[in-house]
């Protein structure tokens, strides 16, 4: 049943954004047609793309003062783009429970890429509440702490609190004792472990789960 919920609001999600972006598409099309050409130098249109789309070159930049620098903004936006690795494998994973990364690729790999996701949701996490600091207590010049910089970080921040939470609470719910499993047991996406899809009812059960978790 909660597959099913989730499969009907993740399907109600991208026909939203399908329909959005078709009426989008209907609007640029009733301007003139561009003559330039769109697909030529594709060497260089490619690596502008990695310099200037995942390298953020101009964010990178020295500003002209009075322009604070805002590097910060380079970890939450690479951040994001790791991080998305695991939002895909958790979304999947609410409707088909048996799906993983882990599938696609060596065991060691996955791990490492579980930690990497994990690392940087602590990094986002820190850099969203230095950026609410710096535009309340700092307050730079030409970044004000205004309506729209508030409901923006707080939707970057408030789900990565309750994410945090509920591993948290997830492991405090299925772990019988501080010593027989662990959050990387409790969580199907989270830590080292393998996902595990069953409660474990009995200490055994925990330590062997546990035991899995390690190896």
């Amino acid at each position: 049943m909660k597959q099913a919920i989730l499969a009907t609001l993740m399907a109600g999600a991208f026909g939203f954004f399908a329909y959005t972006l078709r009426r989008y598409t209907r609007v640029a099309l009733l301007g003139a047609a561009d003559p330039r050409p769109r697909f030529d130098q594709l060497p260089k249109r490619l690596a502008m793309v990695l310099v200037y789309f995942f390298g953020q070159k101009r964010v990178a930049e020295k500003q002209l003062a009075p322009a604070a620098p805002s590097y910060h903004h380079l970890w939450i936006f690479w951040g994001f783009l790791i991080i998305t690795l695991g939002t895909g494998e958790l979304f999947v994973a609410g409707v088909w429970p048996s799906f993983h990364l882990g599938l696609f690729m060596p065991a060691g790999a996955y791990g490492a890429m579980k930690w990497l996701v994990d690392l940087f949701n602590l990094i986002v996490l820190a850099l969203v509440g230095f950026a609410f600091f710096r535009r309340i207590v700092i307050r730079p010049r030409l970044i004000p702490m205004n309506l729209d910089a508030a409901a923006i970080l707080g939707a970057i921040a408030g789900p990565f609190a309750a994410l945090t939470c509920a591993i948290s609470s997830s492991a405090l719910a299925l772990a019988p004792s501080r010593s027989t499993i662990s959050a990387a047991t409790a969580s199907p996406h989270f830590g080292l472990g393998a996902p595990t899809t069953q409660h474990c009812a009995t200490a055994g059960c925990a330590a062997k789960a546990s035991s899995t978790s390690r190896g």
